[in-house]
């Protein structure tokens, strides 16, 4: 508990608060203007039949195959 006490001292001094909110300002636009706004994908889905038979001796198909 007492180092939360030193915390709260130092943020109630204008010569520490000023700094601390400059510098979070400052590091939030460089994340901001770091970080790429749209992001790619580069999966690759591999679409197989399965082995097994389906549902009442059915022949195998992969849902996700069939349009």
């Amino acid at each position: 508990m007492e180092i939360w006490r030193t915390v709260l001292a130092l943020l109630r001094r204008p010569a520490v608060l000023v700094p601390m909110l400059l510098l979070a300002l400052v590091l939030g636009a460089a994340a901001y203007a770091v970080v790429p706004l749209h992001y790619t994908s580069k999966e690759i889905m591999v679409l197989t039949t399965p082995s097994s038979e389906g549902p009442h001796g059915a022949p195998p198909v992969n849902p996700l195959t069939q349009l």
